[in-house]
């Protein structure tokens, strides 16, 4: 024997027949059943194996192996990035356990109690009155007689408790009682505020029971301060007005240094004096009586620089001051003469 022939012997025995040679060759067996002339091939193919081989058929569990896909072309490797080098880590802390809060005490209920009711002050009603006097008692301290004059005296002014209306309280004044000779004479009325009233009405009930009465009326808008007497008969500003014999009526001013009439503007003494008035208006009234022994209404009204003047009711006159009106002041009573002459029911209400 040959070396080649030894070398082929060789490789025949250790030769496996891959797969695929094997399903060739079982494909020209079942050939071979249907054509004769593959008789031959098979014998060719047989020759070509050796003699130990045993053609086995396919067992069911061998599967085909299927293409595989076409490979994708490569890609391209990004370039590797730096991984920055680990952090320290802090360790961990010990985290505290819960602590179990104490529940709140819970409270008993008891019976509910409704709030009382806080009383409400009851509204105070205004009083429609800036003032209001009877004369039913002895007379009170805002009340005050005009003194400052050398035949002034405080007892000229009296209270008579059943003189006044229907045997009531008044306030009276007597010129010449006790051998006096208080001819002119003012009662003032110098309640707190009383000086700065402006718009109002003011009326009162005014009695003469004899012959011997002259003038009596009203001040109003009336100022006053002290002086000396140094300074007689002064200080006074405002209006009268008067009721005299034959229903005649009249208003008059008092005078300043701004609003005065002949002799006073020449004589400073003559200004602000009670008893020097000038006349600004006087008129004879139909239609009234003022006859001795009766009472008699008088009222007044003064907005702004106008004054109206009623009596008994019925009205009288409204003058128009255009030239230095006294806008504000208090009021009073003004007499000349009287002996005696008493007042009551004095009201003093504001304008709306």
């Amino acid at each position: 024997m040959t070396d080649n022939q030894a070398r082929t012997g060789a490789a025949m025995r250790h030769f496996r027949p891959p797969l695929i040679a094997l399903l060739l060759l079982l494909g020209l067996v079942l050939a071979c059943g249907q054509d004769p002339g593959a008789q031959g091939a098979i014998a060719q193919v047989r020759a070509t194996l050796r003699p130990t081989f045993t053609p086995t058929s396919p067992t069911p569990t061998d599967t085909p192996i299927p293409p595989t896909d076409t490979p994708l072309p490569p890609t391209d490797t990004p370039p590797p990035t730096d991984t920055p080098p680990p952090t320290d880590t802090p360790p961990p802390t010990d985290t505290p356990l819960p602590t179990d809060t104490p529940a709140p005490p819970t409270a008993t209920a008891g019976p509910t109690r409704k709030p009382a009711a806080t009383p409400v002050p009851p509204t105070p009603t205004p009083n429609p009155f800036l003032l209001r006097d009877n004369f039913d008692g002895s007379l009170g301290g805002a009340w005050k007689p005009f003194l400052n004059y050398w035949r002034l005296a405080d007892w000229n002014w009296f209270w008579d408790g059943g003189a006044g209306v229907n045997g009531s309280g008044a306030l009276g004044h007597n010129c010449c009682a006790n051998g006096g000779q208080a001819e002119d004479a003012l009662m003032m009325y110098l309640g707190e505020g009383a000086e700065s009233w402006k718009d109002y009405r003011v009326e009162v009930d005014i009695l003469v029971p004899t012959e011997k009465g002259q003038w009596q009326g009203l001040w109003f808008r009336g100022q006053f301060e002290e002086r000396s007497r140094k300074e007689a008969a002064q200080w006074v500003t405002g209006y009268y007005v008067m009721l005299g014999r034959n229903r005649v009526v009249k208003l008059l001013q008092l005078q300043t240094a701004e609003d005065c009439r002949e002799r006073a503007c020449q004589n400073p003494q003559n200004q602000y004096a009670f008893n020097n008035p000038y006349i600004l208006r006087e008129e004879k009234i139909e239609g009234i009586e003022l006859t001795r022994g009766a009472w008699h209404r008088l009222a007044v009204e003064v907005r702004g620089n106008s004054i109206k003047i009623w009596v008994d009711g019925v009205f009288a006159f409204e003058h128009v001051d255009n030239e230095h009106p006294f806008l504000q002041g208090t009021v009073g009573f003004k007499t000349f003469e009287s002996e005696p002459v008493y007042y009551d029911n004095i009201v003093v209400t504001p304008l709306k």
